[in-house]
């Protein structure tokens, strides 16, 4: 390879594959508005620690540093399947659990990762996901309490008398002998 490409180039012809044309790398990819944010965040918050971690000191024609170009690139490419929200809530994240020194790439990941809402078993496979069940709420009866440890059975009768078709028969039966219903009283019920 030829001397006069710059460092962020030869970052971004890695990144992309090694596909792409000595033409191409002439054209200066940039890294997107959200890791140059993410950068200007970083920097602000950690100061030249920061900055030294990827300064090479050589300058570009446009006065950029050529390892910090590269960086970015570098940083971009890998948080690309990170959405928006993600990034700039790992980046406070990040700042309060490490506020001594600023972050590795693998160190953001891990917070991104973290951050990252999970998906159900059927939106990672493309399938469709059940509607959640309807709960209907159970009888608002009138119940007059007696406070004598029986009244989930008086509540369990008056739902029966008002026709709650929910209650199991197991249910009911003990209800009924907690009362002291006899089978009579039950079927008239």
């Amino acid at each position: 390879m030829s001397r006069s490409y710059e460092i962020a180039d030869l970052a971004s012809h890695a990144l992309h594959g090694a596909g792409h044309q000595a033409g191409q790398l002439a054209k200066r990819p940039e890294a997107s508005q959200r890791t140059r944010k993410l950068f200007v965040v970083l920097q602000s918050a950690y100061g030249t620690a920061f900055l030294s971690k990827f300064s090479t000191g050589e300058l570009n024609d446009r006065r950029e540093d050529k390892g910090m170009r590269a960086a970015q690139l570098v940083w971009d490419a890998a948080l690309a399947e990170f959405a928006d929200d993600v990034i700039e809530a790992g980046s406070k994240s990040i700042q309060r659990e490490c506020p001594e020194f600023p972050p590795s790439l693998p160190q953001f990941l891990k917070v991104c990762e973290a951050l990252t809402p999970r998906k159900t078993y059927f939106e990672e496979n493309g399938l469709l996901a059940l509607p959640a069940p309807v709960v209907e709420r159970l009888l608002d009866v009138p119940v007059e309490f007696m406070g004598d440890g029986k009244d989930w059975a008086r509540k369990i009768v008056a739902r029966i008398n008002h026709g709650d078709q929910t209650v199991t028969r197991h249910t009911r039966m003990a209800a009924m002998e907690t009362l002291g219903l006899n089978k009579q009283q039950e079927d008239m019920r």
